[in-house]
């Protein structure tokens, strides 16, 4: 039964039955359609089993490319109105649900209204305001792993892990997409809500690249390409990493920025721990690389990655060179820093 729990509307999973629901699809379908679609308060969808829930998720109701192929301007600005209220999919205390895809193809979904013809795949397509995952598995299988598919992809003003464990699937032919998790331009969202910045957390997590590292089948973790213009006053996207462990990727986190007049992005990493990847953290353009009582061991160094940069890489683009700020941190046998340009000035 749907239930209004103080000032949010739960609502239970449970693949043998027994709760509201037997798929996690079927439970973000009655809290984002109808009725309950923008009623103003938190959704909640809790998970009752650590059971593989096989399903391509949508989050937000996003269109189709069956749906809308390419020739319908303006079309998700008519879709987002009803996608607003904040949203959390968790384990509940005790469980460990692992979200995956294994089957035929995945369904194309588009997020912008400018371009209705740039479509992605990914195992977690969402859009809306603010998306949370708590105490869930995300294990990236083979079968999403062609035409260069994503685990997540989609935009928010915040999106929010804790508690959650990132994974790839033990075989060899897994081969992710341009990355793990993609952050679209959520600016888009500026534009039709009135929402702007782009904030993603990673809270107790721990991001397992083993296979991604091994096989060479990864590139980055996390990747966000940059805002484009929206007048003139800068955002500010940002990603928090809190007790967050990172092994074996050959890049975890990349933030693109852009001109000091448009964008200033930054990384912040406290409490975490980097063990045997390659770029740890890296951002592009106008930003900030904020580190606080971290620990980076063995990173581009015991891997033949061939990756340019170093743990630390800060990057010009658009005529500008981020800064760095590290303090209360340890950095034990990796391959170094690139600092590129003057810290925060234009090379």
């Amino acid at each position: 039964m749907i239930a209004q729990v103080g000032f949010a509307t739960e609502v239970t999973v449970q693949s043998t039955g027994g709760a509201d629901f037997t798929t996690i699809q079927a439970a973000l379908d009655s809290v984002q359609k109808g009725p309950l679609g923008k009623d103003g308060t938190p959704d909640v969808i809790t998970i009752l089993d650590s059971a593989t829930y096989n399903e391509q998720l949508n989050i937000g109701n996003i269109p189709s490319s069956s749906e809308h192929p390419g020739t319908k301007e303006g079309w998700l600005a008519e879709t987002t109105p009803s996608n607003l209220d904040p949203i959390t999919i968790q384990g509940a205390e005790g469980e460990e649900p692992v979200l995956q895809y294994v089957g035929t193809e995945l369904v194309e979904y588009g997020v912008f209204p400018d371009d209705p013809e740039d479509m992605f795949k990914a195992n977690v397509a969402y859009l809306g305001t603010s998306v949370t995952f708590r105490r869930v598995v995300f294990n990236y299988t083979p079968e999403i792993g062609d035409a260069g598919a994503y685990m997540l992809n989609g935009q928010a003003r915040d999106l929010v892990f804790e508690d959650v464990l990132f994974k790839y699937d033990d075989d060899p032919n897994t081969f992710s997409g341009e990355s793990y998790i993609n952050l679209n331009n959520s600016d888009i969202l500026a534009r039709e809500e009135g929402i702007d910045n782009s904030n993603t957390v990673l809270r107790n997590c721990i991001v397992d690249g083993t296979q991604a590292m091994i096989y060479r089948t990864g590139d980055e973790f996390l990747y966000f390409h940059g805002f484009d213009s929206l007048g003139d006053t800068p955002l500010t996207p940002s990603v928090l990493v809190e007790g967050t462990t990172f092994t074996m990727w050959p890049e975890c986190i990349r933030m693109r920025g852009r001109p000091a007049d448009r964008e200033y992005t930054t990384i912040t990493s406290v409490g975490s721990y980097f063990w045997q990847n390659g770029n740890c953290l890296r951002v592009e353009g106008n930003g900030m690389i904020r580190v606080d009582q971290t620990l980076f061991t063995r990173n581009m160094n015991d891997w033949d990655i061939g990756r340019d940069g170093g743990i630390i890489y800060l990057a010009e683009r658009s005529g500008w060179c981020p800064a760095a700020e590290i303090s209360n941190s340890i950095f034990y046998n990796n391959g170094g820093f690139d600092l590129g340009g003057e810290d925060g000035t234009s090379p």
